[in-house]
């Protein structure tokens, strides 16, 4: 055999068997690069050496997305993006309860509601005599006296009649809460077109104020006080955007007016103690409203006046002058007292007046259970003002025998004069202390009370906002007519006071 033959396997089978077959000396040596491989893929240290490198390569991986992930969180230098509905929802949700909890006041007591045809009456638990309810005057009228008189039924020139981070008294709850304002007013009686007069009667009193901030003409200070009322009866305050300028004007115009002097008031006269009380009254709301203490140190003084000025009898009278009490003149220094009690300033004197003023109502009271005038009577529009004065310093709770025979002869007998605004003997001095009075008592009272008294004045509003004259005059400024700027600043906050009821003061009598 040659060297250049190729080598011959023989023929025959090797058994295969554990053992290591002989060595062939001719045999071709075996591929050396096969084994190695072999070698290697049985090894253990290839296979740490592929995880340790798998962690690694994921690891690095993980930095790569962070870094990638921080350079494309945005940066905005332009106006926001759009905003979830939800989102939105849920933000404006949280930020009016912030304002509830700075602004409003504390919560409220539950209420027990009252079903009748109309309305559904809240009744807050009464704590004491100081969260009694509490309901804006007006224009007090009666048999009036001689001289020239803001509100002398038969005198020359007379009213006709016969928080920034403070919380509201209870009582004073709904009227700052557009929710709670509508509610009130569904729950109690009222309609949307209410509150619709109300804006529109507001918004044609802006129109009217003049230069200096006051209203009306020849008893400024008294139009004032009421226009001030009707505005804050919505809770607008001097922060407020439509009406702010005109409610911070109204009482900078009551502040600088009454100085350091003893009383509040331009007209003179037999009008003084009128204009005192309701300036003192408004003053007393905007304290509450505002907390500003140039309003405070105004109605400690103004209120010391009211105390003092009180005659023996309970009553008050013209010009403080402590003679006989007028019903008249008295309902305006008790709701001007009740106001300086809700304020919290604590003024001394205010209880004792409050408690003294029940004998000056209860000593007029007449035979058929209304009121008169200086002396026992039965007199319509007296009666719905001693009702109130009674409801106010919750005599007998309120609700007691005195206050339903009251009622009874305002309402309930047969001659009792019907509310009809464009009847002769429409008086709304009479039906705004009466709204008043039926409001608070409450179930079948107000019930007829509201079912007469709603829609006479939603009809008699004027396309602008202002209200129509009644057919009589009663009730309106007599001194210059019925068209007089104070005939006319009267008779329009009389009747947005009157549509304000509903939410304005809860009623605080009990069952």
């Amino acid at each position: 055999m040659n060297a250049d033959d190729e080598y011959q396997p023989p023929n025959e089978e090797i058994p295969l068997d554990d053992s290591v077959p002989p060595e062939l000396p001719h045999s071709p040596p075996p591929k050396r690069k096969l084994t190695t491989w072999q070698k290697i893929l049985a090894s253990k240290f290839l296979l740490v050496s592929i995880g340790v490198h798998l962690l690694f390569g994921a690891g690095a991986a993980v930095y790569v997305v962070q870094q990638n992930m921080t350079k494309r969180v945005p940066t905005f230098k332009g106006g926001p993006g759009a905003v979830n509905p939800s989102s939105r929802a849920l933000e404006h949700k949280v930020s009016m309860d912030k304002k509830k909890n700075t602004m409003s006041a504390p919560m409220q007591s539950k209420r027990i509601t009252v079903n009748n045809p109309l309305a559904k009456i809240a009744l807050p638990e009464m704590v004491t005599m100081a969260n009694a309810n509490q309901v804006i005057p007006n224009k007090m009228g009666g048999q009036g006296g001689t001289g020239n008189s803001l509100f002398g039924g038969q005198g020359n020139g007379g009213l006709g009649g016969g928080g920034n981070g403070f919380g509201l008294p209870t009582i004073m709850n709904d009227r700052c809460s557009v929710v709670t304002r509508a509610t009130s007013m569904r729950n109690n009686g009222g309609s949307p077109q209410c509150e619709e007069a109300i804006i529109k009667g507001l918004r044609w009193l802006k129109t009217q104020q003049n230069a200096d901030g006051s209203f009306g003409q020849q008893f400024s200070v008294g139009m004032t006080g009421l226009a001030l009322l009707s505005f804050m009866g919505h809770c607008e305050r001097p922060s407020s955007k439509e009406f702010g300028p005109c409610v911070r004007k109204a009482i900078d115009f009551l502040v600088t007016t009454a100085g350091s002097g003893a009383t509040i008031s331009r007209g003179g006269g037999n009008s003084t103690s009128y204009e005192h009380g309701i300036a003192t009254y408004a003053l007393g709301e905007a304290y509450i409203l505002t907390k500003e203490q140039k309003i405070a140190e105004v109605l400690k003084k103004a209120v010391y006046t009211i105390v003092q000025g009180q005659s023996p009898d309970g009553g008050w009278s013209y010009g403080y002058s402590k003679g006989a009490g007028d019903t008249s003149v008295s309902g305006w220094q008790v709701q001007a007292l009740k106001a300086a009690k809700l304020s919290g300033l604590n003024i001394d004197g205010v209880d004792s007046a409050l408690k003294k003023a029940v004998d000056g109502v209860l000593r007029v009271r007449g035979p058929q259970g209304g009121f008169g005038y200086t002396s026992p009577g039965d007199r319509w529009a007296l009666t719905a003002v001693g009702i109130l004065v009674l409801q106010t310093t919750h005599h007998e709770g309120g609700r007691g025998q005195t206050v339903r025979k009251a009622l009874d002869f305002l309402i309930d007998r047969k001659d009792a004069p019907k509310l009809d605004y464009d009847a002769a003997d429409a008086d709304l001095y009479g039906w705004y202390y009466g709204t008043q009075a039926c409001f608070q008592h409450g179930g079948s009272a107000w019930t007829k009370w509201n079912r007469q008294f709603q829609p006479e004045l939603l009809k008699a509003q004027n396309e602008d906002g202002s209200w129509k004259p009644t057919r009589g005059g009663s009730g309106d400024i007599q001194s210059g007519g019925a068209s007089s700027p104070d005939g006319q600043i009267f008779r329009n906050s009389c009747c947005i006071l009157m549509l304000e009821v509903y939410y304005r003061y809860l009623a605080s009598s009990r069952i």
